[in-house]
């Protein structure tokens, strides 16, 4: 009885929203009677049997079924023009009904000098500022208007700078976006504003152990121009101003060191949108080859933390330009995998890699996993480990142990073996889902090989 009362008021309350009150009114009475059973059906039957509508399972009369997709689709052809002053444009085409643009410059920190270290981060923060033709507030008015996002990130060895926005605007996002690099006004009241916030950031980066690490591997394992810090140092803060910036631009950013890239529009289009805007860049010899020697090393710093952060890395001679050490490593990274003591939205991921059975099972070890950081001419492969204090000897033992353990025939099971190489081509495949991704990869291979390979080649 109290069921059935329960049962009755949220009937009847919900007697409103139902959504076919006739039907509603014709059953209303048998389940207040309790004269309707329960069978096999369930009680939403009696809804089916006095249901006016018809069934959902069969088509509508006239109804004709689309074609399915074919198991396989034509890859997206990417079509390279190079134009006469030597810079190189790249465009993939897609049906999606947005478009991303890349501007790929080989300028990076491995080109400053005593005098301009530190510029290149600073060029990162003033990306889409005041530019010689409009004001910043105009700049950020024409950005709105046309719904595009902006974006710009920057490495030792190069800056890239990126606009996605709807297809329909695309022109007006490669305007904007090339008059932010190319005319950039570098205004004194922003440079200074922009190097308060690398102050700020250079404290939270002090007091982040695993990015003082990374940096401190470059410095210490590299002499010449990989040991330069990317991150403006307070000293060298002091130095930068807009006449430094304007100057390292004028004398790193050339044609024939630029790509750009597009995803989602028509490679003619788009070349007749971004050529006359980009001839009149001076046709200048190539960047000049990095001088540096890697000579490894050790360093080490004491800081009151609750555990130790440790980082092993390697040598990967060549860089990019060695394709084959390259594809191995990123296999090798799966192979080993990465873990944590606590794994985040339940248990489970990447418990099959080497990193998780062989080094996470001690109880002190909190996390591990491999990193790379690989560039043109050179790179570093490691792991990053972060372990109880009183027990940072045994775990630098360990994965070594470990790191020595895959040279030895046999240790790597062909099971093991193919799972990575699967693990490494799904991330492969799923990342360039992202059109962000594809502008970055298009503008990469070309800068480095002079064409972008296709998948089936990979």
């Amino acid at each position: 009885m109290l069921l059935l009362t329960a049962f009755q008021i949220q009937l009847m309350s919900s007697f409103k929203a139902f959504p076919n009150l006739s039907t509603f009114r014709k059953i209303l009475p048998s389940l207040l009677s309790g004269q309707v059973t329960f069978g096999q059906e369930g009680l939403l039957s009696v809804v089916d049997r006095t249901s006016d509508f018809p069934s959902l399972q069969i088509p509508l009369p006239g109804f004709e079924e689309p074609a399915f997709l074919p198991e396989f689709t034509q890859p997206a052809e990417t079509i390279v023009t190079t134009l006469p002053n030597g810079l190189r444009i790249g465009t993939q085409n897609s049906e999606e009904s947005c478009v991303s643009v890349g501007l790929l410059v080989d300028s990076g920190c491995i080109y400053e000098d005593s005098r301009t270290c530190g510029v290149s981060h600073l060029l990162e923060k003033m990306a889409f500022h005041s530019t010689k033709n409009r004001s910043i507030a105009l700049l950020m008015q024409e950005a709105q208007a046309v719904a595009v996002n902006f974006t710009s990130s920057s490495a030792c060895d190069q800056m890239f700078y990126t606009g996605h926005g709807i297809k329909t605007f695309f022109p007006q996002i490669v305007e904007i976006l090339l008059d932010s690099v190319r005319n950039a006004a570098f205004e004194e009241l922003e440079v200074k504003e922009q190097l308060l916030r690398i102050e700020e950031e250079s404290r939270y980066l002090e007091s982040d152990p695993e990015a003082l690490l990374i940096r401190r591997l470059h410095s210490t394992g590299y002499s010449g121009d990989y040991a330069k810090s990317y991150f403006a140092s307070k000293s060298s803060m002091t130095g930068l101003d807009s006449l430094t910036l304007h100057e390292f631009v004028d004398e790193n950013y050339t044609a024939s060191r630029m790509v750009l890239s597009a995803v989602g529009v028509e490679h003619q289009k788009f070349l007749a949108i971004a050529e006359p805007l980009l001839l009149d860049l001076p046709k200048m010899p190539s960047s000049p080859m990095p001088k540096f020697k890697y000579v490894g090393g050790d360093w080490r710093e004491p800081k009151e933390l609750p555990d130790t952060h440790i980082a092993l890395a390697f040598e990967v001679p060549n860089g990019w330009q060695n394709e084959r050490l390259a594809n191995t490593l990123t296999v090798l990274k799966y192979l080993l995998g990465s873990g944590e003591s606590f794994s985040v939205g339940g248990p489970g991921k990447g418990m099959y890699t080497r990193f998780y059975k062989n080094v996470l099972k001690h109880p002190e070890v909190q996390a591990i996993q491999t990193f790379s950081s690989i560039y043109n001419y050179t790179g570093l492969f490691g792991v990053l480990v972060c372990t109880n204090s009183d027990f940072a000897s045994q775990t630098v033992d360990i994965t070594c142990d470990e790191l020595l353990s895959i040279t030895s025939r046999g240790k790597v099971t062909n099971q093991e073996f193919e799972r990575a190489k699967n693990a490494t081509i799904s991330a492969v495949l799923m990342s360039l889902e992202c059109r962000t991704a594809v502008i970055e990869d298009i503008a990469c291979q070309i800068m480095s090989y002079g064409r972008r390979y296709a998948m089936s080649v990979t």
